[in-house]
């Protein structure tokens, strides 16, 4: 069953998230079993939601190209995050477009 993965970035703006995006090759080298992410943010700073397959699948991700990324900017541990067993998800905007 997938995992709901909701974690914070205190103190990281749009400019470093969009750097760290670039920095573990989002774009180039989506996460493995990654199914959606969405980020954003408040006073605090980033906030994100990951759907994992597995969460293991986080661990991985977070231990082997986040934390490295993050540590050239000088973040030593990865963002605090908490994971759930999803009860259901689903793409509305693929629901849609299948009517």
């Amino acid at each position: 069953m997938a995992v709901v993965v909701q974690g914070q970035g205190e103190g990281l703006g749009p400019a470093e998230y969009d750097a760290l995006l670039e920095a573990v090759d989002w774009d180039g080298r989506p996460a493995p079993c990654g199914t959606f992410h969405v980020a954003w943010f408040d006073a605090d700073g980033l906030r994100f939601v990951d759907v994992r397959e597995r969460e293991e699948d986080w661990q991985a991700f977070a231990r082997d190209r986040l934390l490295p990324a993050l540590k050239r900017f000088g973040v030593e541990e990865p963002p605090p995050s908490t994971a759930s067993q999803a009860h259901r998800y689903f793409n509305t905007e693929s629901t849609r477009a299948a009517t």
